[in-house]
């Protein structure tokens, strides 16, 4: 079975403030579970790249961290007023979680260049899986 978050169609602001924005969240019932998450930063300042770091954490109902993917990016400066600068942050956990957990994608810019940061086309998935093997 596959589990689908998909945000809502538009852009998320990300500002320029160092405040933490949560973009998708999903509550998974324990198990074992191959976790995807994937978006577009833009950024239409044609001036100054803007700087974000994003997460995707896995918590328990005691909101302890269990597993997360960290990805921090550098989204261009816009071209023009028509191209904005753009990039793709993919992220993946794959693990068994004894309990009910809750898995939330956040953003946060690392700059305070001037512009927001919008994030758009943001997918999150968790298939239900037999097991992890690592190697």
């Amino acid at each position: 079975m596959v589990h689908r978050h998909t945000a809502s169609q538009g852009m998320a602001s990300i500002p320029n403030n160092g405040t933490s924005v949560t973009l998708a969240n999903m509550s998974l019932s324990s198990g074992t579970y191959v976790i995807n998450a994937k978006m577009w930063l833009s950024n239409a300042q044609t001036t100054k790249a803007h700087y974000v770091k994003c997460s995707l954490v896995v918590q328990d109902a005691a909101g302890n961290i269990v597993d997360s993917d960290n990805t921090a990016g550098t989204v261009a400066a816009a071209q023009s007023s028509t191209i904005p600068g753009l990039t793709a942050l993919p992220f993946v956990v794959a693990n068994s979680f004894a309990t009910p957990v809750t898995v939330t994608l956040n953003c946060q810019r690392m700059d305070s260049n001037a512009g927001s940061t919008s994030a758009l086309d943001i997918k999150l998935t968790a298939a239900d899986i037999s097991a992890v093997v690592s190697q």
